[in-house]
């Protein structure tokens, strides 16, 4: 760590703020969607916070806030908030997927000894995906059939329902593809963190490796583990760089600092705005989901 180069650093911390700049932006454009008077500036703790939150506590616990607690800071309803997180979601994985694909595919960046393995590891989290997926419909299927209809878990399933219309809101015209082109430019951002790391590493500089090794990382977080992602993002990033053949001894030392830029980062980031911001923990009156 005592030879980095600190203009390099400075590029990969400019990267990732730029990142988070249209992450804020994005979701700032999502609640427009559905609510009226949304600023900018008013999105940025309520989203840095949660980031923090998500870093620091387990089960997505920032995620949780950003949907019902944080929208009463914002003035937006509670199912546009949970709506916008669903979204937001949904396109980054697409995005990211496609990114690993993409560059994975790569001629120079695939390694055919350990082609059975890699795909071996997408399948896992393709099934994971899947399998959250058919949980949610059997056991929306299962508490819709129950005959006791008045209780907490039917009355919240029937709320989601009414999600399906402003859903439409997305879909159409485009909005959708908007939100593709924002998601690709904050995945091309991340990447800048981890292409700048691998230039202070003295590892082979290409800007595909980079993307490829960003997307197999953040992939990783999808996978249950520590607060903060600690051992399946470094994993993640080791397997990745097997793949492209770097020299492995010192990539251990290359995750460390990369989860540490974006972690420490994000949560420092995040720790200020709520500090700065304590009107976000402000709950309304009205406990009913709006």
């Amino acid at each position: 760590f005592l030879n980095l180069d600190l203009h390099l650093v400075f590029y990969s911390l400019l990267s990732l703020t730029l990142g988070y700049f249209v992450r804020i932006w994005r979701w700032k454009f999502m609640l427009s969607q559905t609510s009226n008077n949304i600023l900018i500036k008013s999105c940025i703790a309520p989203f840095l916070g949660s980031i923090a939150l998500n870093n620091l506590f387990p089960f997505r616990a920032g995620d949780l806030l950003r949907a019902f607690v944080f929208p009463n800071s914002l003035g937006v309803s509670k199912r546009s908030s949970i709506l916008t997180l669903l979204i937001e979601r949904l396109v980054d994985f697409v995005v990211l997927v496609t990114i690993f694909i993409f560059c994975f595919l790569s001629f120079d960046l695939i390694n055919f000894q350990l082609l059975e393995s890699s795909l071996l590891y997408l399948k896992y989290l393709l099934s994971f995906f899947l399998f959250f997926i058919l949980l949610t419909v059997f056991f929306y299927y299962y508490v819709s059939k129950g005959k006791n209809q008045n209780t907490y878990i039917h009355k919240t399933l029937t709320y989601l329902k009414t999600i399906k219309e402003d859903l439409k809101l997305f879909i159409k015209g485009s909005t959708f593809p908007k939100l593709l082109v924002m998601s690709l430019l904050v995945w091309t951002f991340e990447a800048g963190v981890f292409y700048f790391a691998i230039l202070n590493f003295k590892f082979e500089p290409t800007f595909v490796i980079a993307l490829f090794v960003m997307s197999t990382a953040t992939l990783a977080t999808l996978i249950p583990s520590a607060p903060g992602y600690f051992g399946s993002f470094h994993l993640a990033i080791f397997f990745a760089f097997s793949i492209v053949w770097q020299e492995l001894g010192t990539i251990v030392t290359f995750a460390i600092y990369v989860h540490f830029l974006i972690w420490g980062g994000t949560s420092i980031a995040g720790l200020c705005a709520i500090l700065l911001s304590p009107s976000l923990f402000k709950f309304s009156s009205n406990r009913k989901l709006k």
